[in-house]
This record gives C-alpha cells, structure tokens and sequence, in this order.
C-alpha cells in the first residue's frame, strides 16, 4: 500500500497543477494585479467596470484569495443592478473557483451552480463547457458520480460544437474520475480516447494524458506498459522543456524501476526528478522525492542517507501543511530507527507521530461522528415516518371501507339486487385489505428484529474494542511513567520498546477490520473487480508481516503461481489476504510453517492458507464466520476483535466467491476461499447470488 499512495499523490499533483502551475510568477501578477486596478479607475463604461472586477478577482486566484472575494462580489453586485447577464455568470464562476481554494464547498457549489444556470440562458457555449468542467473539479474529491456527470454533460456539449481541444480534455477528466472509482478498464478506454484527440490536434501537448495512462498500467500491476507511458511523456516533455511535467514522469518511472527491481536506474530517475522540482521550488515536488529516495535508501539499507532524506521531507511537509507526507516521514524515520536498534530513538519519533496524527485527526474524527449519528437519526426518523404513513393510509382504506359498506346497506333498502353485488365486492376488497394488513405487519416485525440485531452486534463491538484497548494502553501508560521516572535500564527499555511497537501494531491492525466492517454496515460497499494476479498479493502481503513471522521463526511458502490471476475487488482481496495471514501468524507456535497454495479450476480459483498451529475445536469452526466467534488470544496473546474472518466472509461472497476453514485440534488450520477467473464467469456466480 505505500508503494500506490506514492503513485497517487504525484498523479493528484499533475492532474490538478495546471492552472497553478501555468500562472505567472507572483511579482508577474502583481504587476497584472495594478495595471488592471489601473485601468478599473479610469473606466467609466459599467460593464467593462464589471469584465475588469472579473479579471481582477481571476488574477487573485494564487495570490489572495481573500481580495479575490471582495472583486468579485462587488463585480457581481453590479452586474445583478446592471442586468448584465455575460457580468453574472463570470462573477459567479470566480467567486465558486476562490470558495473552492478556501474550501468553502458550500459557497463554491452555489455559486458554479448559478454561474451554470445563468450560461444555459447565454449563446455562448464554450462557457457553459468551462463552468461544467469546473463544477466536476469541484466534486472530484467529494462526490465522484456528480463529478462523472458534469464532465460527460460538458463532453456531450463539446461534441456539439465540435471544440476538438475541449473534447479530448473531457474524455481525460472523464478516465480519471474512473480511475478514482477503480473502474480501470473504462478509465484506460477514455485515456486512450483523450491520447487519440490530442495527437490529432497538437502531439506535444500529451504529456498530462500519457502519465495518467501509465498511472493505470501501475494500478493494474503492468509495470513495462506504465513505464513504457511515462517515458514518452518524459520525452515529449523534455521537448517542451517542461520542468514541471519532467520533475513527475522522472518520479514516476522511478517508482515503477523500484517494483521492477531495476534498482540503479531507480535512484538515477529518482535524483533527477528531485533537481527538477527544486528548480521550481515545488515544494510539494520536492517533499515527494524526499520521501521517495528516503524509501529507496532504506531498502538498500543504507540507513544514513535514508534518515537524511526522511529528516528533510519531515521539516519541509510540516512548513507547507502536507499532513500525509508528515506521517510518512515519521513512519520510514522509525523503521529506519528501528533497523538500526535505536529503539529509545524510534519510540520517541513514534511517540511524536500519534501526537501529531491525534491533533490532525481529532476535529476530523468529531465531525465522523457527528455525521453517523446525523444519519443514523435521519434514517431512523425517514423509516418511522413511512410507517406512520403507511399506517395511515391503511387507516383511511379501512374507513373508505365502512364508508362502502354503510352505503351498500342504504341502497340495500331500495335495491336489494344491487345490494348484494355491492356486498360481495365489498367483502373481497376488505379481504385483500386485510391480506396486505397481514403483510406489512410482518414487514414491519422483520425490521424491528433486523434492528435488534444490528443493536446487538454494535455493542457487542463496543464491548471487544473497549476490553482489548484497555491492556494495551494501560501497558503503553505504565511504560510512559516508567520511562519519565527513569527507572528502567537500557535492556528493559529495549524490551518494553519492542513490546510496545508490536501493541501499537497490533491495534493498528484491530482497528483497520473495525473501519472496513463499519464501512461494508454504513456505506453498503460493493466490489469493483479487475484483473488481479493473486501471487503478486501474497507476495506483498508476506513482506508486510515478515517481522511479525520472524518474532516466532515461522517459516512462510508463496506457493501460488507468478501467473495466476482471478477477477475479484482488489482492495478485498488484499484485506481477505492479510486477516488470512494474520490469523496463521496469530496461531502459529514457534518454528512453524505457514503455505499458501493455489488451484485453478475451470469457473474460479481456490486459493487456501494452511498453518501448522494450535487447530481449531468443533464449535470454534462452527461459529468461525459468524459475529457468534469469540475473539481468542493467540500463542503469544496477539489480541483480536473477531472481524478479521467475518470480513473475510463478507468481501469473498461480495465477489461471488466461498469460503472454509478445516482444522483438527493441535494439528493447524486450512482456510480456503474461492474467487472467479475471469469478468464472465464473476457476472454469472454475481447473478446466481442475487437469485
């Protein structure tokens, strides 16, 4: 994982930098700041006053946004007493693109919206083209489905006026937003669309679209096509001379080299990326490559350069506010400082990171919950409002019921015939009324006991999490107290620092399955599958834990194929790997053995975990997928929620596959999951499911 979450912030930097990157200079936009204020006071013609408080506003952009504001709001109030529609909508388009770079969402999203509904009443559609672009901008870290639909609605538009430039930059933000999805097949297809059109209108133009096509190719672990994409973005942008463009493709290629093995070629890349991005001062450039040869140092051990670059990315990410450069500096500073034994050192570092993480992520973590309990409310408040509603329009049949019934019985009076057809009509329909009473009555008991249950399994989570919680931080307190009062010697300091990184691991890990099953319970997560190659996956897997095989000398076999492959989510699938190896680690004794195979068969792949631990009893294998499973210490009390094999459950079925575990008692464990082959055959199990 921070192999991708490299890749990832430099594809958000270049994807997102163009605007500010193209802009002048600072002293450059001042000057264009006063000659434009210049000629603002000279003008006395009203609409060119607004088109000048416009362009004022747009030059604000990077400078001060603050002022930007103050323009615009004032060209916009002009334009409104003026009725100058072409002043509206450049107003209103400003002032969303300055609240979008203060992050004021709300105001931003207002005012786009309006500057779109304005442009709808204008001829001129290349506008409305931009307005939507930048309302899919907006929503591309916050609402990707409404993003995907601006951009396709701007691309439908382009095609109409057939504005060839606009239409290859649309199939571009349409492929990203894809990628953002994981939809890499339809990201690929409208990256390659986007490559086709603009060779066709200028082929030195393709270096964003190339590197987004390798950063595909790098998701979808084919590292020769990503890497044979980002060298023909680096050479076109070395053509361009581009140093912006060559300080990414140079990090990227390197990134790719790493995984490749091609180590020397690596850290060249890596180095000329880094000279690049200082010449701009790019100081988000700049934190990247630290960060990238600080993790190339530290796999060729040679820890001092790596701590030296680490050091640098920690005080440059923290002077710029890049919060996740931050963590991982302090990450790879306390590997580092692990490797090397300095283990008073790396629990100091350690220390300082869950500072630092718990101040970034305490308002963030207060306005979650807020947010599920805002939602858990208005959910509740929705479904016992439909009842009510329900209810009452049960009611209200019933008394247009006796309202019939009295009826028929007056003209029973008079029409005795009639009377009776009247009758039995009568009769029928309060039957089916009474049918349907029947049925939502058992609607209704069936989700009051869904309600109950799921009450249930909350506490029940509540319960585990607080009781596992409570050891390791009482532990983690006393070891604090003890280090303040320095009452301990340099060996029991080693000892409790290296007791102490394996709690944190290991809570760590406890409250990664806690967030993804809360995530698979609030946001009803469904599987986005793609090609995956299952031996890749173990691979990395197995080298995320190998300290924590190497504690107990367990020796750990990828036996799968370099070649096999299944068509599943690869996010669940990797979390389905690491709870499988966890728990074999977990309840393995020392010296043991943990395999893991693979069989092809002709619908799906059966890939099985087997370890040589303590086993499993009868009602242990009975309840081992089910919330019933009671968390159990493993042979050197690792602690435990007892999510990790419900997850396991819940993500292989999601992909249209089945789980089992077979184990004898003292004689190990074999857990085994299938998955499909390929797109095919997933639809088909999928289908099957659904029936």
């Amino acid at each position: 994982m921070q192999r991708m979450k490299y890749l990832l912030l430099t594809v958000s930097v270049f994807i997102f930098c163009q605007h500010i990157f193209s802009a002048a200079p600072t002293q450059d936009l001042l000057e264009k700041i006063d000659v434009a204020k210049q000629s603002l006071s000279g003008t006395t013609n009203t609409e060119a006053r607004i088109d000048l408080m416009c362009e004022i506003a747009d030059l604000y952009y990077t400078v001060n946004p603050d002022s930007g504001l103050a323009y615009g709001n004032a060209a916009l109030s002009l334009a409104y007493a003026n009725n100058y529609l072409r002043g509206k909508i450049n107003a209103h388009d400003r002032l969303g693109f300055l609240y979008q770079t203060l992050g004021k969402f709300d105001h931003a999203s207002e005012h786009l919206t309006s500057a779109l509904q304005l442009s709808e009443l204008s001829p001129d559609s290349i506008k409305t083209i931009d307005i939507l672009n930048h309302l899919g901008s907006m929503n591309y870290n916050q609402n990707t489905e409404k993003a995907l639909a601006y951009y396709l609605r701007a691309l439908q538009l382009s095609q109409t006026v057939n504005d060839n430039r606009r239409i290859a930059s649309s199939y571009n933000h349409i492929g990203m937003i894809y990628m953002q999805q994981k939809n890499y097949a339809k990201a690929l297809e409208h990256n390659l669309k986007s490559l086709r059109a603009w060779i066709q209108i200028d082929s030195m133009k393709t270096t964003g679209v190339l590197s987004d096509i390798g950063n595909i190719y790098y998701r979808l672990l084919d590292y020769s096509s990503a890497l044979a994409y980002y060298e023909r973005a680096h050479r076109i942008a070395e053509k361009n001379s581009d140093y912006l463009a060559l300080g990414y493709t140079l990090a990227n290629s390197g990134i790719v080299l790493i995984e490749m093995g091609r180590m020397t070629e690596a850290i060249q890349k890596l180095q000329e990326s880094l000279k690049y991005r200082q010449l701009l001062d790019n100081k988000e450039g700049i934190s990247n490559s630290l960060a990238l040869l600080a993790r190339w140092y530290y796999r060729q051990r040679d820890y001092d350069h790596a701590y030296s670059y680490a050091k640098q990315n920690m005080e440059l990410a923290r002077s710029i506010g890049i919060k996740s450069s931050v963590f991982d500096a302090y990450q790879i500073i306390v590997e580092i400082l692990t490797a090397q034994q300095q283990y008073s050192k790396a629990l100091q570092y350690k220390t300082e990171w869950v500072a630092y993480q718990d101040s970034v992520t305490e308002n963030e973590n207060s306005a979650l919950l807020t947010r599920m309990e805002v939602l858990y409310e208005t959910e509740r408040k929705e479904t016992e409002n439909k009842l009510l509603k329900e209810q009452q329009a049960k009611t209200e049949a019933i008394l247009q019921q006796q309202i019939i019934i009295t009826i028929s019985v007056a003209v029973l009076l008079l029409l005795s015939s009639i009377a009776t057809i009247l009758l039995y009509r009568s009769n029928k329909l309060k039957q089916e009324i009474n049918k349907t009473l029947l049925k939502q009555k058992d609607i209704i008991e069936e989700q009051k006991h869904q309600m109950e249950t799921l009450n249930g399994v909350k506490d029940k989570l509540f319960s585990i999490v607080t009781h596992d919680l409570r050891g390791p931080i009482s532990s983690l307190k006393m070891f604090i107290t003890y280090l303040r009062d320095e009452t301990l010697d340099q060996q029991m300091i080693k000892d409790y620092t290296q007791q102490s990184s394996a709690t944190i691991d290991r809570i760590t890990d406890m409250m990664e399955n806690v967030l993804q099953w809360s995530k698979s319970q609030w946001k009803g997560l469904s599987a986005e599958p793609t090609q995956i190659n299952l031996h890749q996956i173990a691979k990395e897997k197995i080298r995320l834990m190998e300290t924590m095989a190497q504690k107990k000398n367990l020796t750990v076999h990828n036996l799968i194929p370099p070649a096999a492959e299944a068509y599943a989510d690869l996010q669940m699938i990797q979390i389905v790997f690491r709870n499988l190896l966890t728990n074999a680690i977990k309840f393995t004794e020392q010296s043991g053995t943990i395999r893991i195979r693979c069989a092809d068969y002709d619908d799906y792949v059966e890939v099985s975990v087997e370890d040589s631990g303590i086993g499993m009893s009868k009602e242990q294998i009975d309840t081992a997928f089910s919330f019933e499973h009671s968390p159990k210490a493993g042979t050197n009390e690792e602690l435990g929620t007892g999510l990790g094999l419900l997850l396991c459950k819940e993500f292989v079925e999601k992909n249209g596959g089945t789980i089992k575990v077979e184990s004898v008692l003292g004689a190990g464990s074999v857990f085994t999951f299938t998955v499909p082959r390929s797109k095919k055959i997933s639809e088909g199990m999928l289908n099957q499911l659904s029936a």
